[in-house]
């Protein structure tokens, strides 16, 4: 594989090994080198004259002795008692690496050739009575007289918890903190972040964003709330999450808002988000348009506004000349751009494309289409919008 494809070991993150003790699988835990319990170790120089320079973490994913016991007795075996106690001075002495991640000897339950003189557990109808731990002896407060030896041994060996170290990424994939806002309102923003790391979220710790904000030109900070996903939601890889963060901006100031997920206090290795943001002073609407045939536009229309902060309607009153008193609509973005839609029953809707700043804006949809093909079946409302009805 080496001359194959050149370094191709080093691209490697962790090294599977069998350490058999061999031969026959029942080899001495004393024994070192390739064929025995260490030959792991030998697996590693090997990689090492190939040139590979990583500490590779070891996964031992198979290794074990054969007991003398099993459907049928080998006496050129070791008994279970002897493997038992070989298993103690593997985990002591051979195994006790820091290079190791994880041992899974082989075989827990086995009722069958070939493996039964592998097996943790006794054969199905062997007498509880045989080989038994001595009388009295307790292992967390439990027996287990229906298992060999070595499972009661393994139970005993101090372990480190299975959680290997997983990346923790994310990438924010919808929403953002607006790089405009309005002084003194209220914000519910939500930002959906995707899984990109190893790590399953909130699996063994909790999963939180954080904002934090630099210094303001004017007055205290933003004042973001931490935002924690639910104890009971796990986020797998690939899948998303939406954060919503609530606040209420300050009466003036520009922002720096950063943005990290973190674990256990700990950031996670993706780069935070980071965002710029100016508090401004409300956004006022005048809207200005005339209805087709009619004299006096006069009455209320629904103004639906659609851009970054979604959608909402508003109904709203034009005086006899098709103008509207100054509407405070806080709700909008200063220098962001939206689409306003007017309507009224009986007339086409017109929409209108703005972008609005601090203060006056004036929305011009001019004249208002009766919807004459929507009426051809109502004839007093179509008689009302006719010019002659005026």
């Amino acid at each position: 594989m080496q001359k194959e494809v050149p370094g191709i070991f080093n691209k490697l993150d962790g090294w599977v090994s069998h350490s058999y003790p061999n031969h026959g699988f029942a080899g001495s835990p004393k024994d070192s080198g390739r064929g025995s319990i260490r030959g792991w170790i030998w697996e590693l120089q090997v990689l090492q004259k190939l040139g590979v320079k990583k500490s590779l973490p070891v996964f031992i994913t198979e290794t074990g002795w054969k007991h003398s016991e099993g459907i049928k007795t080998d006496n050129k075996l070791p008994d279970s008692e002897t493997v038992a106690n070989y298993y103690t001075e593997a985990f002591l002495n051979a195994w006790n690496s820091n290079n190791i991640a994880a041992v899974t000897p082989f075989l827990l339950n086995y009722q069958e050739n070939p493996f039964d003189h592998f097996s943790f557990k006794k054969l199905t109808g062997e007498k509880q009575n045989t080989k038994i731990l001595p009388a009295g002896r307790q292992v967390l407060g439990v027996q287990h007289p229906e298992y060999y030896p070595q499972y009661e041994k393994l139970l005993q060996i101090p372990k480190k918890p299975g959680e290997p170290f997983q990346e923790n990424k994310a990438e924010l994939v919808k929403g953002e903190i607006y790089s405009y806002m309005v002084a003194d309102q209220e914000y519910s923003i939500p930002l959906t972040f995707k899984n990109k790391g190893q790590s399953i979220w909130n699996e063994y710790n909790q999963v939180k964003l954080v904002a934090s904000q630099g210094n303001a030109l004017e007055a205290g900070g933003l004042n973001i709330k931490e935002v924690n996903i639910p104890g009971n939601l796990r986020v797998e890889p690939d899948n998303d999450y939406t954060f919503t963060l609530n606040f209420k901006a300050p009466l003036s100031g520009t922002y720096n808002v950063i943005l990290q997920l973190k674990s256990v206090g700990i950031d996670f290795t993706s780069k935070p988000i980071e965002f710029i943001t100016e508090v401004k002073s409300p956004v006022f609407l005048i809207i200005n348009s005339r209805l087709g045939w009619k004299v006096n536009p006069s009455g209320e229309y629904m103004l639906k506004v659609t851009g970054a902060v979604g959608e909402s309607n508003h109904v709203i009153s034009l005086n006899a000349k098709g103008r509207s008193e100054p509407i405070e609509a806080r709700f909008l973005l200063p220098d962001y751009t939206f689409d306003f839609t007017l309507d009224k029953p009986y007339y086409k809707p017109k929409i209108v494309t703005k972008k609005v700043e601090s203060g006056e804006n004036i929305i011009n949809f001019g004249e208002l289409t009766p919807d004459i093909l929507s009426n051809i079946f109502n004839p007093l409302q179509l008689w009302k919008l006719l010019p002659f009805s005026n």
